[in-house]
């Protein structure tokens, strides 16, 4: 016989304890827009949860982009981004798209990484890096680059911050090459063709030299591609060979991509920079045995009318860990502008040893030059003088010798050459010691870097479509030689967080927190002041014990106030890398992989499962610690979606599941007739759990950076959209007797502070719902 309800209540709370209470948000975090805060928590004065998670996604940044001619080193060859997104499928077209792909390209490591996504970032406006070398780089403002600071240590800077007399350092010696097979023979006759040819006519093919190697050479080389032979023309010492053939002229278009150009319109063929490390040196053997000059001393020069032709050309060079410099060059009786390719020295020296010539004549002069010639400045390592004196002051006997050797080197100051930083370290490692062995590491790091260091000269700006390929392992890959990888509401939370005596965390998996712009927004980001933690975590399980740790010191030890709020922000779920696939880069870059299959770094389920095994665990610690934990997201495109939303956002279904607030930005372009001076923001909760969904909101972001966000002028947007203010037929606001523009209305709302205006908001908001739950019980 059942006992009674409360025997059943007495017995459960004697075996198991009273119930629990059900834990009500504690803390609202200010997102810094009252609308969204009222999207997110159904109050004007709210925010963000405590004690929750919230994912954040939308589009990935635009601001990471470069042109479509910038030169990319991939596994199918040295390309431009147009010709990748070609090659793989797609429309280099100007548009906004995102679409998950993997595809090899170079990282700073020196070695392939797969991309996860290719990305079009429409039209927009970027900087142009000229290069002491003669190379450059078009990004787009917010386009991380690797650049040497001031202490010799090279850092991440936006490209909108560099700065003429700032140092990018280009990598040396990938040795990467393409995928494609070529004859090296049709690679060396494309080389004699673009050097010495006239191949802008659709119905000939033009050869001109008089060297009788030269000419059997190029006879040999042609009756690959036909039956016919040239048809010798001379006229006052020249000698034209001219094969009539349409049919051959088409075949190396269309075969080889020979293009249909005149001189200063000439470039290395596609089929050439795709194709394996033979073909691309048998290229370039044939192109500098017709067009190059050896001058006195270890130096060759070319002089072309095709710039393009030159940059690719040193790329390739550089590829092969030959630098060279590209100077423009005014030629007497020409109003065309000329550019030269020229480097010497050891370059010389490598590429004798690597490329080198066949022609008697060649031979003959490359190797009666000077030994003892370098014009090269290219070997200079800047803003090292400080550790060579570190170093040099450590050792505990130093000689006169020691002193001679450093001397020149610490007065300097600027740039030493890499030969003088190699002869301190052999002379110096005998003494390293305890106390200095990080000197000799931070030494040894800069002479074995296959790195050379160029400094900026002059910056452009331009407009363009912009695109971006995304490194989901490294944030980086190989452009024109160099190294080039939605955190406002975040933010605004943080400072939320610290004004209410909390602590802010920011988690920086992207590399790209511009800690000065969040200073400008209101951020305390003096770590001696204790309200600000800035870390770059390797993996996703890295950033998971982090906030573990600092969770548990916080409350554990009550280093803040026991209702103080915890915001902690990770950016971006995307671009972590879990441990897995970390620990399968380390075998891959250390070559002991055993094979293929256990590198498997295609494989896109890792971080998924990662999240499975962790969401869980970062959930009851946000509930435990009362901490707000915001993870930054992105939406990828799915491929082969016929019906419903084609998006999804990257780290599989657990983010989704154990996030109590889910909000999807979205953005349109903000235009002043042409210009485009900002976005409209829209912003919705596709998940609430603690307040009713899908509440949505938009905003005006203006790309001035001092106005941003203008929290006054999309208040009274939204108050106008909810009828907080009242409008007549021609939009005009009444207040009283009198009529008010937007705008007059907008100024008005400047002069009141932001509190009393929502106060004014939510008390208008509570009465409604008052007055509307009345209305429905006189009707019931």
């Amino acid at each position: 016989m059942a006992k009674g309800k409360s025997a059943l209540a007495m017995a459960l709370k004697k075996k198991i304890g009273s119930n629990d209470e059900i834990q009500k948000v504690s803390h609202w975090i200010d997102s810094g827009f009252p609308p969204l805060n009222k999207a997110i928590s159904g109050r004007y004065d709210g925010g963000f949860p405590s004690g929750r998670i919230v994912e954040i996604f939308g589009p990935p940044s635009a601001g990471k982009c470069v042109t479509a001619d910038t030169m990319l080193l991939t596994e199918r060859g040295m390309v431009t981004v147009k010709e990748l997104f070609e090659i793989e499928g797609h429309k280099a077209t100007c548009t906004t798209r995102d679409v998950e792909h993997n595809v090899g390209l170079i990282n700073e490591n020196g070695v392939i990484e797969k991309t996860s996504h290719l990305t079009w970032n429409n039209r927009r406006k970027f900087k142009r890096i000229k290069l002491a070398s003669g190379g450059y780089i078009e990004a787009t403002f917010r386009h991380p680059i690797r650049v040497v600071d001031d202490l010799g240590n090279i850092v991440w800077r936006y490209a909108e911050k560099i700065s003429v007399g700032d140092t990018i350092p280009s990598m040396v010696g990938t040795h990467q090459f393409g995928d494609q097979h070529l004859d090296a023979n049709i690679a060396k006759l494309m080389g004699y063709l673009i050097a010495d040819g006239y191949v802008a006519s659709e119905n000939s093919v033009h050869f001109s030299n008089t060297d009788p190697f030269i000419k059997d050479e190029y006879y040999r080389l042609i009756s690959l591609v036909s039956d016919k032979m040239p048809v010798t023309r001379k006229h006052n010492g020249s000698e034209d060979h001219v094969l009539f053939s349409k049919e051959v002229r088409s075949l190396l278009f269309k075969e080889y991509g020979l293009e249909y150009e005149k001189a200063a319109g000439k470039q290395v063929p596609l089929s050439v920079r795709r194709a394996n490390s033979e073909a691309q040196i048998a290229f370039l053997r044939g192109y500098f045995e017709l067009e190059c000059h050896v001058n006195d001393g270890r130096c060759i020069e070319v002089v072309s009318a095709s710039g393009l032709l030159l940059q690719q050309i040193r790329l390739m060079l550089l590829n092969l860990g030959i630098t060279s410099t590209i100077s423009e060059k005014h030629v007497a009786g020409y109003k065309n502008i000329y550019y030269r390719l020229s480097f010497s020295g050891s370059n010389y020296d490598l590429f004798l040893s690597t490329i080198g010539f066949e022609s008697p004549a060649r031979l003959a002069v490359a190797t009666k030059r000077d030994i003892s010639f370098d014009r090269t400045y290219l070997g200079y390592v800047p803003h090292i003088s400080g550790l060579v004196k570190s170093l040099y002051e450590s050792l505990t006997k130093t000689s006169r010798k020691d002193y001679v050797l450093v001397d020149h080197v610490i007065g300097r100051g600027d740039r030493v050459g890499i030969d003088k930083l190699r002869e301190i370290y052999v002379s110096f490692i005998g003494r390293k010691n305890r106390f200095n062995e990080h000197l000799f590491a931070q030494l040894a790091a800069v002479i074995d870097s296959n790195l050379f260091y160029d400094e900026v000269v002059a910056i452009e700006e331009g407009e363009a479509p912009t695109f971006d390929v995304a490194m989901p392992e490294t944030h980086s890959f190989w452009s024109n030689g160099i190294i080039s990888h939605n955190t406002f509401l975040a933010t605004a939370a943080m400072v939320s967080a610290q004004k209410q005596e909390g602590l802010a965390v920011f988690l920086d998996h992207e590399n790209s927190f511009d800690v000065g712009l969040a200073v400008a927004n209101g951020l305390n980001a003096d770590e001696d002041d204790g309200q600000w933690v800035y870390k770059q975590p390797d993996t996703f399980e890295e950033s998971v014990e982090l906030i573990g740790t600092i969770l548990k010191l916080v409350r554990d030890e009550e280093l803040i106030p026991a209702d103080a709020p915890i915001c902690i922000v990770a950016d971006s779920l995307a671009s972590m890398v879990p441990n897995s696939k970390a620990e399968k880069f380390d075998k891959m870059a250390e070559g002991t992989a055993k094979d293929k299959d256990q590198l498997n770094m295609n494989d896109n389920t890792a971080l998924a499962r990662a999240t499975s095994a962790n969401f869980p665990t970062l959930a009851l610690w946000a509930r435990k610690y009362n901490a707000c934990i915001i993870f930054l997201n992105q939406v990828r495109t799915k491929i082969g979606v016929m019906f419903g939303d084609p998006t999804t956002s990257p780290g599989g279904d657990s983010p989704k599941f154990y996030a109590s607030v889910r909000i999807r930005l979205g953005a349109s372009v903000m235009k002043d007739g042409k210009d485009k001076i900002g976005q409209d923001v829209g912003a919705e909760c596709i998940k609430n759990k603690v307040a009713p969904p899908f509440g949505k909101c938009s905003w005006k972001f203006y790309f001035d950076p001092t106005r941003g966000l203008d929290v006054i002028e999309s208040l009274v947007e939204h108050m106008l959209e909810e009828g907080y203010l009242p409008k007549n037929a021609s939009g005009r606001v009444e207040i009283g007797d009198k009529k008010y523009t937007k705008s007059q209305i907008v100024d008005m709302y400047r002069d009141k502070p932001l509190p009393e205006i929502i106060a004014a908001l939510q008390a208008i908001d509570e009465r409604r719902t008052k007055e509307s739950a009345s209305a429905e019980t006189e009707e019931a």
